[in-house]
């Protein structure tokens, strides 16, 4: 999605506008956590990463079907 905002006012407003939107939403009070902002761009993250525990899901992989991929990769 992209907007254009006519001036830095109306982007500090949207930005208020999509942060009391995901406070809402998720009930978190913090929103650094899925709204990065870089001079005059905005990008929102709409679905929160869950946590993971990759050594169990590291610990699931089959070493030859591993070794198989990195190989494709390399390539």
């Amino acid at each position: 999605m992209d907007i254009r905002l006519s001036s830095p006012y109306d982007l500090e407003i949207f930005i208020g506008q999509i942060k009391k939107s995901r406070r809402q939403i998720t009930g978190r009070k913090n929103t650094q956590s899925f709204i990065l902002r870089e001079g005059s761009a905005v990008a929102i993250l709409f679905g929160l990463p869950q946590d993971t525990n990759w050594l169990e899901s590291f610990a699931t992989v089959e070493l030859d079907n591993f070794r198989t991929a990195l190989a494709a990769l390399r390539r």
